[in-house]
Formats: structure tokens, sequence, C-alpha cells
């Protein structure tokens, strides 16, 4: 019993003096206007549904311009935030899954699964009316920086969808450097 205790106490210091340590400073932020769009009914499991915008411009400029930094300042470029929201009385029982994925203007195909900005995972038959996506851990610092994206919203329902649900996305990202 001892020995484990002996081996737990340095694991908890360890724990203790690294997490919480962010020593990241947020630079900026970019909210982008919301989309409003309806996800249809009869769209089927195995197929997404997907809103697609492109051009978009990434506001980056401006936002470096408003903060008072330079580039070379900001070390990454990712999510803050991402909201899927019903605006009529329904939910979003019906849907597994939900992604937002950037990537650059032209891309052959689109978007594809390395670009996803935020996810949401587990969703089939929770009775949520509200959706917050989680921002992934990939630096999107390049495609921003570039000045313009393509978007896409990958919605994957879980069976065949039986009604029409009225949504707004509201999304925004923010660069981070070290101090």
């Amino acid at each position: 019993m001892q020995t484990k205790a002996k081996l737990f106490l340095p694991f908890v210091c360890l724990l203790l003096t690294t997490c919480g340590r962010d020593q990241r400073e947020s630079l900026f932020e970019i909210t982008y206007e919301p989309i409003e769009f309806v996800f249809e009914a009869g769209w089927p499991s195995f197929q997404s549904f997907v809103v697609s915008r492109s051009p978009v411009d990434s506001r980056f400029d401006q936002a470096l311009a408003s903060a008072n930094v330079n580039l070379d300042q900001v070390d990454e470029i990712g999510g803050l935030f991402a909201r899927l929201t019903a605006l009529s009385a329904d939910d979003f029982r019906q849907l597994r899954r939900a992604e937002i994925r950037i990537c650059p203007v032209g891309q052959f195909g689109g978007c594809s699964e390395f670009d996803i900005l935020f996810s949401a995972n587990d969703l089939f038959n929770r009775r949520d009316q509200v959706v917050r996506l989680n921002p992934s851990l990939r630096n999107f610092k390049e495609l921003i920086s570039s000045g313009q994206f393509q978007f896409e919203l990958v919605l994957r329902p879980g069976e065949t969808t039986s009604t029409n649900i009225s949504c707004r996305l509201e999304w925004g990202i923010r660069g981070v450097g070290v101090d």
C-alpha cells in the first residue's frame, strides 16, 4: 500500500504543477456572422447534410490591426466557440454528429476530415435544442492568415430525419501568442 502512495504523490504533484498553466495569451477574437438554414426532413442517415460558404473573408488583417499585433506574435489560431441552435420548438435528437470544417478555397473535393475546426459527437437521441461544438487541436494560422477560406457545416443524422428544423449557427475563432 505504501508503494502505491509513493507513486501516486509525485504524479499528483506533477499534475498540479503543469495543469492550468496556459502560458498563451489571447491576442484577438473574430466572431463570424450567424448562418441560418433548414436541416431538412427526409435526409437519410447514410448521407451528410452540408451547408457550405465559399469564399469566406477571414477578417484576419482587421483583427490584427484592431488588436495592435503583427503576424509574428500569433502562434496559433483555433476555435473559440461554436453553437448550433434550433430556432423552432424542435430539437436535434436525430443528429448523430456535427462538424465545422474550413479549408483553402477551391480545395479538390471540398473540406475533408483533416479540416475540422469544431465537432460534437454522440448526439443521437439527445433532446438538445442547443449543441455546443468543441474546438479541435489543429492550428489554422496558415489558412486564416491567407485571407479567405471555404466553410462547411457537416451534419450527420443518426436516422432518416422526420422534421424540418430551422437552425442558426454562431461561431468564432481566436488567435493566441506565448507570453
